[in-house]
């Protein structure tokens, strides 16, 4: 018989913020430290990992902080992905339209939209990177403005295209304020977020195939902690992406 393999509740941790994503993952390796001994060696290997990645990261968030620009890189930045959501919105609306022509601008937008369709998820240097890419390929295509005035987007993609520079200025003047540092948090973001889903899948995967107490009480621990930060996610963040057909495969 196939054994079932307990499964934390998701947890789209992209829609955390840096501070929020600090506190998850910083009292998960608290959590894990205190019966590390017990859980294995996979998962206490991870969970090693896991730290090493987090102080860093957790360090840069602190000299963010500091900053007086920084507030205002966080409130462009949620001005940039707003902007780049409400695209996607309407390209997956539209692309289900019976008006030929209203369906054949969505799907063409979406072919180009595809290399810069999660945006939102990359690290703040990369998506502002990946953001003057998508608008410079925009501008050179009359095809593409021709398509997004169809479907009512000429607008917003301007809209993006301004956010996003403003952004790009805005992060380099924070950058020059806290010139000390090499890499933001939101650099940094990405590789401690992934040992953090590893570190979960080990957690899964232990407490059902080697359980013991600690484990299971880990488990719990853990979960009730995702619980606790996946409601601080905005829930119409959360069904924009299932209704986009995005369901995040995140832990």
């Amino acid at each position: 018989m196939t054994m079932e393999i307990l499964k934390f509740n998701s947890l789209y941790v992209y829609h955390l913020s840096n501070e929020n994503v600090r506190g998850l993952i910083g009292r998960s390796c608290d959590l894990a430290e205190v019966v590390i001994a017990s859980i294995g060696e996979l998962p206490k290997s991870i969970a090693t990992e896991l730290r090493e990645k987090f102080n860093p990261f957790s360090a840069q968030v602190n000299r963010e902080q500091k900053s007086s620009k920084t507030e205002q890189v966080n409130a462009q930045r949620t001005i940039c992905n707003n902007s780049h959501a409400e695209i996607k919105r309407v390209i997956n609306f539209e692309i289900k339209s019976r008006v030929a022509e209203k369906k054949e601008a969505a799907t063409f937008l979406k072919e180009f939209m595809q290399p810069h369709w999660n945006l939102n998820r990359q690290s703040l240097v990369d998506q502002q990177e990946s953001g003057k890419d998508m608008m410079q390929k925009y501008a050179a295509n009359s095809n593409l403005a021709d398509a997004a005035h169809t479907i009512g987007l000429n607008t917003i993609f301007d809209d993006f295209k301004t956010a996003n520079d403003e952004l790009v200025s805005i992060y380099n003047l924070r950058n020059s304020e806290v010139s000390a540092r090499t890499e933001s948090s939101s650099d940094l973001r990405p590789a401690c977020v992934e040992v953090y889903h590893q570190f979960c899948t080990a957690i899964e995967l232990a407490v059902k195939y080697t359980p013991n107490q600690d484990l299971t009480n880990l488990f719990n621990q853990l979960e009730e902690l995702r619980i606790k930060y996946r409601a601080l996610i905005p829930k119409e963040e959360i069904i924009t992406d299932e209704e986009a057909d995005e369901i995040d495969q995140e832990m």
